[in-house]
């Protein structure tokens, strides 16, 4: 029987391997994969991407179809910080449950030893993709960028150099899915990502993204 799941994971990663950007999934997403909860794609689906946000809108729509639902801009590069799409079950009739996932990137930006992504769960999204101010939470830069010691050893290391990837992040394939063949990412330091956005994380309780980094501005400009 077809599956449109395992399409939708052909399609959402093929498009982002060919962006050539680095990206992982985070959040809730890599929360789930790595308490062995299986990746879930009748929920939110979260990815971080770190590079030229224009390469990987242009692969999601050229490669896979995919047109964004919702999106938030830098105000001063016009670069993407966030995009929202849905996708869709092709097979679907009725239009009240065709929904299978959301979609949502974000495009991390760096500032001193910081990587800060915008959140939005309160603001309201703006037509012209700029919110009148920004709130962004970060993250360590360490978290996501190996050392170049570390890049050296793992290379060497017959038993971890074919998991990471050239970006500095690691592979893994889908639970449910490897016969797809397709890998997912997980960032380089991905439990200490979850210990920042999810602290009790290795508990039983679902828990809630947190941060020690948590930043309002007017303009993408005043992020330091």
């Amino acid at each position: 029987m077809f599956d449109p799941r395992a399409n939708l994971i052909g399609q959402l990663f093929g498009a982002l391997g060919s962006s050539d950007q680095k990206w992982f999934l985070c959040f809730g997403t890599l929360l789930k994969l790595c308490r062995g909860q299986g990746f879930l794609f009748d929920e939110d689906i979260d990815i971080g991407v770190i590079g030229f946000s224009g390469n990987v809108i242009q692969s999601l729509q050229h490669t896979a179809g995919f047109v964004p639902t919702s999106y938030i801009l830098d105000d001063d590069t016009k670069e993407y910080l966030k995009v929202t799409y849905r996708w869709q079950n092709p097979l679907s009739r009725s239009q009240s449950d065709n929904i299978l996932s959301e979609i949502d990137f974000y495009f991390w930006k760096k500032a001193g030893q910081i990587y800060y992504h915008y959140y939005d769960e309160q603001a309201r999204r703006p037509q012209n993709g700029i919110p009148e101010e920004y709130h962004f939470k970060g993250i360590p830069a360490s978290c996501f960028e190996p050392t170049k010691e570390e890049v050296d050893r793992f290379s060497k290391d017959r038993k971890y150099r074919e998991y990471l990837t050239k970006h500095g992040t690691w592979q893994s394939t889908v639970p449910g899915y490897e016969t797809t063949g397709v890998k997912v990412c997980k960032p380089y330091r991905y439990g200490t990502c979850l210990d920042f956005w999810y602290p009790d994380w290795n508990g039983e309780r679902p828990g809630v993204s947190k941060t020690d980094y948590d930043v309002t501005v007017k303009s993408c400009k005043d992020l330091k």
